[in-house]
């Protein structure tokens, strides 16, 4: 049986930023291990769409050993003091900078480095930490200048280097960072930092053996790195191994069991490996004795996708009563707002679904389209039409999104004008072809109303090739084949769903084994299928399809009174007149058969 009504995916729904974080390795005093994330899923990073988000780093340079005058309570005064005595010294003025910087006064610390700098030329220290200053104001090309300065003075400064480099990923320039973290590793091959940076930069260009390799060189160099077993973890499973990818990020964890970027990244693999229940364990016990937003995010995730709605709405609304509390910017209160609806929706309890989507759509500075999505999708589940077209024409004229296109062939598709249907469906998968929703909608159109199964044949071949692997693709195209009576290539394609249990596959199994003359298992199968379901209308429809094939069987096999008892009892199921119920009168009108 097809499934047509997908709706979209939960990353389609909740508004959550993902990330795969993916940190520098600590090797010196200059290199911060928490600098640098790598964003995005790890199907987004194995397209090679590869960026960056850098946290505010501090790298600053003492005299050697600890900084002078920065512990204690009265660290700027201490260092006042010794300014007193010498006011020219230059080093002294450093010290103070320094004292500044960590006690949050930017403006004043890149005051005092550029004095001291002015009082002693060639001072690459306070120009490092002036370099640095700039940094954390987010002000790179005034950083950029300094370092390009100091490599001319110093070519084989690493630390200068690094700093290049990191600017270079910044600013999304790969090749010049990779050409600079090869031009540090050629001089110093025990430099942990750029190798595994340049490791990491090889993720993006899909190289995932030489990052591998790169990576394993940084554990010769050092084992006891919990950010090289992370992205070791990472490059493994961007590769496909996601045994491999779990036992490196274990490790990651047996080094340091509160590394969040870790937890994370093994929750993300334990999730594609299908381990839910050890992804949900996994971060449950840190959230235990820690407190960490973005992790709360992807268990709330994570309980979705196992259908304990009730433990992702506590976890929600403990995250957006404590957002209120810290006053934290109004996108991320909408966000919450948004992703309390998705739940309420899920939970079919329509009234506070409509209300959370409807503040979060007051909250955002911007109309967000998603939450717009998620209210057309609720208006179209409650039969309000009207609303629903509203909607549209705000995701059409304010947000601009080519969703709308989607919705309007689904509004043709329910008011039955199947022409007008097609033409916004196949327009919408000309622009979106990773779309799955459009796709079962099409494929139904095609099969259902249209009895067009070469059609939907290339339409589902055509799916699978921008989303291999899919269940549901897979399941409609075998579903096709068998209505277009080809069972072998039906029969081949559901071999490789052997793992997969769903009302739809079952009866699509149902109906294989009725055309193949097994009545009663394809009977048993039909109401398993309809017992996988909690949904009503679709426990309907599959006893009506279940009836509407054992009457086409008996019609081919010349016993027209029991087909006609299976039509009588497809159209007996009491059910909002649908295309099943029009598809047995059609039967019925074809064997002349009183009404």
């Amino acid at each position: 049986m097809i499934d047509f009504k997908i709706p979209r995916k939960n990353s389609e729904k909740i508004i959550i930023n993902e990330q795969v974080p993916i940190r520098a390795a600590l090797s010196c005093p200059f290199d911060n291990p928490d600098d640098l994330i790598l964003k995005g899923n790890f199907k987004k990073i194995s397209k090679g769409q590869l960026s960056f988000e850098f946290k505010e780093t501090v790298s600053f340079f003492g005299m050697g050993g600890d900084l002078p005058g920065l512990l204690g309570a009265n660290k700027i005064e201490n260092a006042k003091k010794d300014l007193l005595k010498n006011p020219q010294n230059p080093f002294l003025l450093n010290t103070l900078a320094l004292a500044y910087f960590n006690n949050g006064d930017k403006d004043k610390a890149l005051s005092l480095f550029k004095k001291a700098i002015t009082l002693k030329k060639g001072f690459s220290i306070a120009s490092l930490n002036l370099a640095s200053v700039y940094m954390s104001k987010n002000d790179i090309d005034s950083a950029f200048k300094i370092y390009k300065e100091l490599n001319l003075k110093n070519p084989d400064d690493s630390r200068v280097l690094l700093n290049i480099g990191n600017i270079y990923l910044r600013k999304n320039d790969f090749k010049k960072a990779k050409d600079i973290f090869i031009q540090i590793i050629s001089k110093d091959k025990r430099n942990v930092a750029a190798t595994n940076k340049l490791a990491i930069i090889h993720l993006g260009e899909n190289q995932y053996d030489k990052a591998i390799s790169l990576l394993r060189d940084c554990l010769e160099i050092n084992i006891n790195l919990p950010s090289i077993y992370n992205n070791m973890g990472v490059a493994y499973a961007l590769n496909g191994s996601l045994r491999k990818a779990i036992k490196a990020l274990r490790i990651s964890l047996k080094i340091s069991p509160f590394y969040t970027s870790a937890i994370n990244n093994l929750a993300t693999a334990y999730k594609q490996n299908k381990q839910l229940d050890e992804a949900i364990e996994l971060i449950e016990n840190y959230l235990v004795s820690n407190t960490n937003d973005a992790l709360s995010e992807k268990l709330v995730k994570l309980y979705i996708n196992k259908g304990q709605h009730k433990k992702a709405l506590n976890i929600l609304q403990k995250l957006l009563e404590n957002a209120k509390s810290v006053n934290v910017n109004a996108n991320k209160i909408a966000r919450l707002y948004n992703n309390l609806g998705v739940i309420y929706h899920k939970m079919k309890e329509y009234k506070k679904a409509n209300e959370n989507y409807h503040i979060s759509l007051n909250k955002k500075t911007q109309v967000s389209s998603t939450t717009v999505a998620n209210i057309i999708d609720l208006y179209f589940d409650q039969n309000k039409i009207n609303k629903m077209k509203e909607y549209i024409e705000i995701l059409q004229y304010q947000c601009k999104d080519d969703l709308y296109i989607y919705y309007l062939g689904l509004l043709a598709m329910n008011s039955k004008d199947m022409a007008e249907a097609q033409d916004h469906l196949k327009l919408f998968l000309s622009k979106n072809k990773r779309f799955l929703p459009a796709y079962g909608l099409l494929s139904f159109l095609y099969s259902e109303f249209l009895f067009n199964y070469t059609k939907a044949i290339n339409l589902n071949n055509e799916a699978i090739k921008n989303l291999p692997n899919d269940e549901i693709l897979i399941n409609n195209l075998a579903y096709n084949h068998l209505m277009n009576d080809d069972i072998e290539s039906a029969k081949k394609i559901l071999n490789k769903l052997t793992s997969f249990n769903g009302p739809y596959l079952n009866a699509t199994r149902g109906l294989l084994a009725i055309k193949e003359g097994n009545l009663t298992e394809g009977r048993r199968l039909y109401n398993l299928a309809s017992q996988l379901t909690p949904d009503l209308f679709l426990q309907k429809q599959i006893i009506q399809k279940k009836h509407i094939e054992l009457a086409k069987y008996y019609i081919a096999n010349n016993n027209t009174s029991i087909a006609s008892d299976n039509i009588d009892k497809a159209l007996s199921v009491k059910v909002q007149y649908n295309v099943y119920s029009h598809q047995a009168s059609q039967l019925k009108d074809s064997l002349n058969l009183p009404k």
